[in-house]
């Protein structure tokens, strides 16, 4: 007895007559007849009481349909988990507290490993360690270390700002500087949120009463602003990968701590035979801009 065999004798049933039924499956009258007549067989015993074309379920073809639809719907169940379960399994989700991390890290894994496996999300305020250990993601990158004995946490990049300064500003000679001791007339600024914008609120704030702070939430007005040779703005080393600001420019380390954050990557240690070429090449595209 096979699942088609069921599935024929269901429509059967719920249908009027045999031709109704054939041309709901698509296949002919006898070979339906053939069928239905193997099944019975199979099950020693007649489910349909037969008026010409017109056919109705008698006592016994009602157990059978009981049976029947319990079968077909218990074989439903057992394709949707086992999809889910290889849905799980072939899918990798990656949560980031940051967009600088995850504008740069994505496109590059979805590249190297196709765009339908890799699913992301920017979360706010949530709790990683419930998001890995209820397995809502596989990886979380995010700017604290996690700490629970059912979870790798390994560090992933240190990332700086640095202001972005016209060549013939008086600050290009500079390889760093200290914006508390020296800093440009004014500053545009790309806001995007997330925990690094969050953590330089209060810098900026401080800073904001020397210097002249624009903060921009377009990208497209930013881009064209920063396009101009005069303006003065910052990046790092994870933005440089992914933004250009035009060639005319120099770069100067800020070594203020406030702009200093460290990004880690974390997942279940169960799950690391399963995401070891993933976080492999994570790390490798990381460690070769840092």
């Amino acid at each position: 007895m096979e699942l088609t065999q069921l599935e024929q004798f269901k429509t059967i049933a719920t249908s009027k007559t045999m031709t109704e039924a054939a041309n709901t499956l698509h296949i002919s009258q006898p070979a339906l007849s053939a069928r239905l007549k193997k099944l019975e067989e199979e099950l020693g015993v007649r489910l349909f009481d037969r008026n010409n074309n017109k056919i109705s379920l008698n006592e016994a073809g009602k157990i059978a349909l009981t049976y029947a639809t319990d079968i077909l719907n218990t074989a439903t169940n057992m394709k949707s988990h086992l999809n889910a379960y290889t849905m799980k399994n072939s899918t990798i989700k990656i949560a980031f507290d940051d967009p600088g991390p995850m504008w740069y890290i994505m496109p590059n894994i979805s590249m190297a490993y196709g765009h339908e496996l890799i699913k992301n999300e920017f979360y706010k305020e949530q709790d990683e360690i419930s998001m890995l250990l209820n397995e809502k993601y596989g990886i979380v990158i995010c700017s604290h270390e996690i700490h629970h004995p059912s979870i790798i946490c390994k560090h992933l990049i240190k990332e700086q700002l640095y202001l972005s300064v016209p060549m013939d500003s008086p600050l290009a000679k500079l390889k760093e500087i200290d914006l508390y001791k020296k800093h440009p007339s004014s500053l545009a600024l790309f806001s995007v949120g997330g925990k690094y914008d969050k953590q330089k609120q209060d810098f900026w704030h401080t800073l904001s009463s020397k210097i002249e702070i624009t903060k921009y939430s377009d990208y497209f007005i930013f881009n064209q602003m920063i396009r101009n040779e005069d303006i003065t703005t910052t990046t790092t080393k994870i933005v440089r990968q992914y933004r250009d600001d035009g060639l005319n420019r120099h770069l100067i380390l800020i070594n203020n701590y406030e702009t200093i954050i460290n990004y880690y990557i974390a997942y279940l240690k169960k799950e690391e035979n399963r995401l070891h070429d993933y976080i492999q090449f994570i790390s490798y595209i990381m460690k070769i801009i840092d």
